[in-house]
């Protein structure tokens, strides 16, 4: 016996199944839902729901399963792979790459649209002196914390990013000189 579920658990079979709906409305239709596995997971579906007719007679309906399972899995490894292509690794904030994307999108909105931004370069002095005194595991902490405190500064439409080594660039949208 298949029911369906939603992604809350919520079970469809008495309200929100798309079978039921489709022999009630003879509409066809598509929705994502979940199926119990034998050994009690989920398993992600996308159901289609065709209406049977004969004579003009709604006579029942047809679901076609398709499992998603794959697929989310690879939307998954997608996001991972973004994340990774995106940030930096030791302190979590954007790297010098997408920054510099970054930075050209405002310059395309600057040019086209008006909207000031500004780029505030931050570097920590004598970071070399610190790493070589305390070793760069207590290095990789101060920059963890350093970007951690800008990127709690920040409003959420500016962006702060690592741009190498004790280098941060922060970029801030819709400021003026007037503003500073």
């Amino acid at each position: 016996i298949l029911n369906h579920v939603d992604e809350k658990g919520n079970k469809l079979c008495m309200a929100g199944c798309p079978l039921h709906l489709t022999i009630l409305d003879g509409e066809t239709r598509e929705a994502m839902v979940y199926l119990h596995h034998k050994s009690g997971h989920r398993v992600p579906i996308m159901v289609k729901a065709i209406v049977m007719e004969e004579e003009g007679k709604v006579i029942g309906a047809v679901e076609i399963f398709t499992d998603l399972s794959e697929k989310r899995e690879v939307l998954r490894s997608m996001e991972e792979y973004k994340q990774l292509a995106m940030k930096d690794q030791l302190t979590g904030v954007a790297n010098r790459r997408y920054i510099d994307t970054f930075i050209d999108s405002k310059l395309f909105e600057q040019r086209g649209l008006g909207i000031t931004f500004g780029v505030l370069f931050l570097d920590i002095d004598r970071f070399k002196v610190f790493n070589d005194t305390y070793g760069h595991d207590i290095g990789d902490e101060v920059l963890t914390m350093v970007a951690k405190t800008c990127e709690g500064a920040t409003r959420s439409t500016d962006l702060l990013g690592r741009f190498g080594g004790e280098e941060f660039v922060a970029v801030l949208v819709g400021i003026t000189l007037e503003v500073l």
